[in-house]
């Protein structure tokens, strides 16, 4: 079972099988709404499948979020963030009118932090947007405009199907099954667009049966000729469109409520076990953790992933991007290092070659970013290995952000600036390849230096106890001026065999003409 497919990672194309989507450049018309839903900036058309398109502005690009120097129009922009879309302007009249509405209707959020859903952060948003934005696929509220998109031909069949099967003939009552309490979505959700509860309530369960269904179709290992699930095959017939799903689907902000899925599998009449829903849960993780290098089909990738998340079943987490964050960061229960959740300011490392210099090695370790670890003695810097691909960036960025968000440490955030302070050159990159810390399949060196350099913008440098640890080590040993000549000395004299050699020869030379100055002043005396 789900044993067919190998990790293939390629330049994103939107283009969703049968389904009418606007031509480059037009997009699909934003809803429009006194109060800042709305797209603007342009004239309004039908395209020939009689989807409402809108031809954006050639002024209107990034610079919107603060990026003058990207020129990227917007409208090359998928499924971006509801909270992210520019606000038209108003006049002063209109102005104060808006914001007495928002006044009057004002009310204290009910939700609990360890639980709710967040957007992404505007700051984190204008530095990379498309790290941000689904390409294919959207999951709940914070990702989605209530207007057409090309997935919902297939959200739509895949209610049906599930209908059909469980002999349900009346669509409310499934919904109501799912979320008995559509207000209670306000208190998931942080920043909810203010749609009306019915519609939200629509829109979240046939998002929460579309994913039960994908799972079904990834357990029945996308067979087109299965009863249950093969009418996906339509859809998700290429591995290209099934990786891109897979990397939507652990955005942050385009997210779903895991007690959601398990309320649809605990349901009568269920087409699959549990423990295999599990399962199949665990391996798309496995697919979109960086750290993950064993290979699917070796049988070895499902307990690597169980030993380092034991005692936590997925669907006790918030949500997929939940899970694959504690996959990534969880330390390991014979760990020797406490679990810490202080932050402290970071202090950033020299770069690579710079500690090679004073001899501090690297090497690789079998796990995730809780074997990090400094090894005074040794002079010797554990780090994970970490394959980047293609959409590992996007998968980085949104662990990164949900952690500034969502959790309390720092540890992911410190790992980030930890590596983007070692590498600056490709002449660090490949230090660290050959210590086998980073295998690049981006096809060059400086798409990856230039990745790591910008993922640290606009995050805080604050990290946990246990970072400050190893960078007040590494550092202290850095800035030890003997140490450093003593490593240089070794470095010198003693790195190659012929070196050494000539060295204990030159000092044995030494030695006897000591000796013989020595014997000579001595039976000079005694003459």
């Amino acid at each position: 079972m789900m044993s067919g497919r190998t990790s293939s990672q390629s330049d994103p194309q939107w283009a969703f099988p049968y389904e009418p989507i606007a031509p480059y450049p037009h997009t699909l018309t934003q809803p429009s709404s006194p109060y800042g839903r709305g797209g603007g900036g342009g004239e309004t058309e039908y395209n020939n499948n009689n989807f409402m398109v809108s031809s954006p502005s050639p002024q209107l690009h990034y610079d919107i979020f603060g990026i003058k120097d990207r020129g990227i129009p917007l409208s090359e922009l998928h499924n971006v963030p509801v909270e992210q879309l520019p606000q038209p302007k108003l006049n002063e009249m209109e102005w104060e009118e808006y914001m007495k509405r928002k006044i009057d209707n004002a009310q204290r959020p009910a939700f609990e932090k360890r639980r709710a859903i967040i957007s992404i952060p505007r700051a984190l948003f204008e530095v990379k947007p498309k790290c941000y934005c689904p390409w294919i696929v959207t999951i709940g509220p914070l990702c989605r405009k209530l207007e057409p998109s090309p997935i919902d031909r297939c959200k739509a069949l895949c209610v049906k199907e599930f209908m059909s099967r469980r002999n349900i003939s009346n669509l409310k009552e499934l919904v109501d099954l799912i979320i008995p309490n559509p207000q209670g979505l306000s208190n998931i959700y942080f920043g909810l667009p203010t749609y009306n509860f019915d519609s939200l309530q629509l829109l979240v369960s046939v998002d929460t049966i579309f994913f039960y269904e994908f799972l079904l179709f990834v357990i029945h290992d996308y067979n087109p000729d299965d009863e249950t699930s093969g009418y996906l095959f339509t859809f998700f017939n290429n591995e290209i469109t099934f990786s891109q799903t897979l990397r939507d689907l652990f955005l942050m902000g385009n997210q779903l409520p895991m007690s959601f899925l398990k309320r649809i599998a605990e349901l009568p009449q269920a087409d699959i076990e549990l423990n295999e829903l599990v399962y199949c849960l665990q391996y798309i993780v496995w697919r979109r953790n960086p750290f993950m290098i064993s290979h699917p089909e070796s049988g070895s990738h499902h307990k690597d992933l169980t030993d380092l998340i034991q005692g936590i079943s997925v669907l006790e987490c918030e949500h997929l991007l939940d899970y694959l964050y504690i996959s990534c960061s969880r330390k390991n229960v014979n760990s020797e290092m406490p679990e810490d959740l202080s932050c402290f300011p970071t202090c950033r490392l020299p770069r690579a070659s710079e500690l090679l210099k004073v001899g501090i090695k690297f090497k690789a370790r079998k796990g995730n970013i809780s074997v990090i670890k400094y090894h005074r003695k040794k002079l010797r810097l554990d780090l994970p290995r970490l394959a980047v691909f293609d959409e590992t960036e996007d998968i980085l960025r949104n662990l990164v952000a949900y952690e500034l968000t969502s959790k309390i440490g720092g540890d992911f955030c410190g790992y980030a600036i930890m590596m983007d302070s070692l590498i600056d050159t490709p002449e660090d990159l490949t230090i660290l390849y050959r210590s086998g810390v980073l295998e690049n399949h981006l096809g060059s060196d400086e798409r990856l230096v230039k990745m790591w350099n910008e993922m640290c913008v606009n995050i805080s440098e604050i990290s946990s106890q246990r970072w400050e640890v190893i960078t007040k080590s590494i550092l202290g040993h850095y800035k030890s001026h003997w140490r450093v000549m003593y490593v240089e000395f070794c470095a010198k004299f003693f790195s190659r065999p012929w070196l050494w050699l000539s060295s204990l020869a030159a000092v044995l030379l030494l030695i006897m003409s000591a000796l013989q100055t020595v014997y000579s002043v001595l039976a000079y005396y005694q003459s």
